[in-house]
């Protein structure tokens, strides 16, 4: 590995053997506060990594956010003992070696589509997409352990782990995807000690720790919107600032997944970061339009408005991908469909489905299956209007018999609601004494009701539940696909077009951009979670393509680097 440089804010790394709250050793970054005096393990061969932050906001440097294409002056590169400014060796290894970091992203996607890089290393700790990872890409050695457990074994000179795996060592790694969840500090008020403390025992900072250890050409962070502004842009701060002393051109920026051909909006934050003497990827151009209100990607840190390098804002080569696009051809299925193979009983009706079933697919449609609702729920979805914009408040206040043999009741309207009246018939709008003004009475509550109780309840308060079980339209696109379709949750529009039911893990797979092939693992809420975690893998073939540029562009640099050294030999 090359030399380590030394700053007013950095020395390197350190082994932290300090448990956390799981009970269990690991190794992380060990970050503390100026002033503060904590003892630290460092790595024999280098200085401890020690961010000193002084006041309780977080400033960083305006060329630390800039979206430079030139390497920074920190370079390493050759021994232990060099020195800033010295070269940058780079590896020679074609095609270069990926260590995916998944923690249920599986971004693998970008490596398989692209041909750019071997993927021989994956780890997640969740068995079932671990599973599914194996089944999917069987040269790929799949660790499920908690990964500061593995690079605590690598620095400690470990070639396997218990089961003998073999550990990926210093200069195997050229690259390093993943995307670290960020839950550890999602509930932090201000920017403190233990708000820090969190920050510290976080995965984000552990995935940081492998970049520093590995030190690949190319190192990629994705993560939901929210981790570029979270906390006055905290975490992406100290992330970049992390980067940028370790020696890397490092970039960031927002991207939406159905600009690149998915019938789902779903907006992702993605850091990028090249080593020295590599070219940093640039984001990719959109390739499809998409809704505008779905493509605010602007990123404003500490006042200040950053955007990317993309041109294509409100136009593109190709129109929006749409439901009927992504899934008209799928067989009828009914609620608590279980086959996990059925024929496709049909052509495909659009360019998007040939796409998804590929060129030589197989007559066998696998996990169009869908979550078994209960009875009052099935009829509650049997009621939805099949109009486009359909949803709970849609459904009729009617006794129904349910396939359990119970009957649904009527709701009652038994209070005057307050801030929106009578209807237009004098009748009653409010369901508890609340819609009054009044305290609330559990008296009021009722109970088997076709429309739900609760929704009527609370929805002067939350825009009245818009879109709780809704239906898709044919000419829209999907909610961002979450890794549970319920009719009352957050995304709540996921009951089929024209079917009296739920997505089906197929439907949702394919909103992603997955191929009818991808093989899922475990249970019908395995598989969801599997899909609603994932990076779509046509976005991470677009980042995928912008890196492989890169390699491309590097190598023909050298490439003529050395022609023209042969040519001045001969001269």
């Amino acid at each position: 590995m090359g030399g380590w440089c030394q700053s007013e804010w950095f020395s390197l790394i350190v082994l932290d053997t300090t448990p956390c709250h799981t009970k269990c050793p690991f190794l992380r970054y060990h970050f503390v506060l100026s002033g503060l005096s904590e003892g630290r393990v460092s790595d024999a061969s280098r200085p401890p990594l020690t961010i000193h932050e002084c006041t309780s906001k977080i400033s960083l440097a305006t060329q630390m956010l800039n979206f430079s294409r030139v390497c920074i002056a920190r370079t390493l590169g050759g021994s232990e003992n060099m020195t800033c400014g010295q070269p940058f060796t780079t590896l020679q290894c074609i095609p270069p070696t990926w260590l995916q970091i998944i923690v249920d992203s599986l971004m693998i996607f970008m490596v398989f589509l692209t041909g750019i890089a071997e993927t021989k290393w994956a780890i997640e700790m969740w068995e079932p997409a671990a599973q599914a990872f194996r089944l999917n890409n069987p040269g790929t050695t799949v660790f499920t352990e908690d990964c500061n457990v593995l690079l605590k074994l690598v620095m400690a000179g470990e070639k396997t782990n218990a089961l003998g795996q073999k550990l990926p060592q210093k200069g195997d790694v050229e690259m390093l995807c993943g995307g670290p969840p960020c839950q550890g500090f999602s509930g932090m008020n201000r920017f403190n000690s233990r708000t820090y403390s969190k920050f510290k025992n976080s995965l984000v900072v552990s995935y940081l720790s492998y970049c520093d250890y590995y030190r690949p050409k190319f190192f990629l962070l994705e993560n939901v919107r929210n981790f570029v502004s979270f906390k006055s842009s905290m975490v992406l701060k100290l992330t970049l600032r992390c980067l940028v002393q370790m020696g890397y051109q490092c970039t960031f920026g927002v991207l939406q997944a159905g600009q690149y051909g998915v019938p789902q909006t779903r907006r992702r934050a993605i850091v990028l970061a090249a080593a020295p003497g590599e070219k940093l990827p640039m984001f990719p151009e959109p390739l499809h339009v998409f809704a505008p209100r779905a493509c605010q990607l602007n990123v404003v840190v500490d006042e200040k408005k950053y955007v990317s390098n993309i041109t294509r804002t409100n136009s593109s080569l190709f129109r929006t991908i749409t439901v009927r696009d992504s899934m008209s051809d799928l067989p009828e299925i009914r609620n608590g469909a279980s086959a996990l193979e059925i024929s496709y009983n049909g052509e495909p009706q659009s360019w998007f489905q040939r796409q998804i079933r590929g060129s030589q697919y197989q007559p066998i449609l696998r996990d169009h299956i869908c979550k078994d609702m209960s009875a009052l729920v099935a009829a509650r979805m049997r009621h939805i209007p099949l109009a486009p914009g359909s949803d709970w408040r849609d459904l009729p206040s009617i006794e129904v018999r349910l396939s359990d043999g119970t009957t649904t009741r009527k709701l009652r309207y038994t209070h005057n609601d307050k801030k929106n009246g009578r209807s237009s018939t004098g009748a009653l709008r409010g369901v508890c004494s609340c819609a009054e003004g009044k305290s609330c009475d559990p008296a009021d509550r009722q109970f088997g009701t076709l429309i739900p109780w609760c929704l009527p309840h609370t929805g002067n308060r939350h825009n009245h539940w818009a879109g709780l079980y809704g239906r898709l339209e044919w000419d829209g696109f999907f909610s961002t696909t979450v890794t549970n379709p319920e009719p009352m949750g957050k995304q709540g529009r996921v009951l089929h077009p024209e079917q009296h039911r739920v997505v089906s893990v197929r439907e949702c797979s394919r909103s992603q951009g997955f191929p009818d092939t991808y093989r899922f693992f475990g249970n019908i809420l395995d598989k969801h979670r599997q899909v609603g975690n994932a990076v779509p893998p046509p976005l991470a073939k677009a980042i995928g393509l912008e890196i492989k540029a890169c390699v491309v562009a590097r190598l023909k640099e050298k490439e003529t680097e050395f022609v023209k050294k042969e040519k001045m030999e001969m001269d």
